[in-house]
């Protein structure tokens, strides 16, 4: 009797940008001819990562890398620190290294202009097929951004906004919304902010419960 062996079916491999024709055909209307050039390429590499390691690394986070709260270290001693696992950490450094919000404000290297909101948004639709939660922080971050970029004066400006429009060369800072503080966690109306004036201008103190990296809020 003679056995053969059957080789299983090799999985296709999807693609979150090349396989919706609509799409594609929606940013070539919008984009002007080089910027659609750069975007075609790029989204065709993060859709590919979007939709599998991006994709697996999600399901990963959703269902046992969820983010915990350590109360204390191995001395009993209270720390409250955020432990958050190693896959999600890469997907926010890859995410935001694609200029997802930084060539919103500054010039992508090798095109020599900045991007737009519009290439920002097509990114946003790939990543959100995989990580519709983590989009939050990254939508947040954008509007932390263009409120830097619009109002903030130069001092503040330029001590904030690279790295609110970091993608890979400095620290990221995410954008923040007081959503999570002890008095009203999600109910944003329960909780209390207070505004004091020094030296001509206001600043604004209140908790910030629920930050495991570093934060820009709005």
């Amino acid at each position: 009797m003679m056995h053969v062996l059957q080789k299983a079916p090799t999985q296709h491999r999807r693609n979150f940008f090349t396989e919706d024709d609509f799409f594609q055909k929606l940013l070539e209307k919008h984009l002007d001819e080089d910027l659609y050039a750069y975007a075609y390429e790029e989204l065709k590499k993060f859709g590919d990562s979007c939709a599998n390691h991006i994709d697996e690394r999600a399901a990963h986070t959703d269902r046992e890398g969820q983010p915990r709260l350590l109360r204390y270290n191995k001395y009993g001693e209270e720390v409250s620190e955020v432990w958050v696992n190693e896959g999600y950490k890469q997907t926010v450094a890859e995410t935001y290294k694609t200029g997802i919000v930084g060539y919103v404000h500054k010039e992508i290297p090798g095109l020599g202009r900045k991007g737009s909101y519009t290439y920002s948004f097509a990114q946003g639709y790939l990543l959100s097929q995989a990580e519709p939660g983590f989009y939050c922080p990254v939508t947040l971050t954008l509007a932390t951004a263009y409120l830097l970029d619009h109002y903030a004066d130069e001092a503040i400006k330029q001590r904030f906004l690279p790295h609110v429009c970091a993608t890979g060369d400095v620290e990221l800072y995410e954008g923040a919304t007081f959503l999570t503080e002890r008095q009203g966690g999600s109910d944003v109306g329960a909780n209390v902010v207070q505004a004091k004036e020094a030296g001509g201008h206001f600043r604004l103190y209140g908790e910030k419960y629920f930050a495991p990296m570093p934060v820009c809020v709005v």
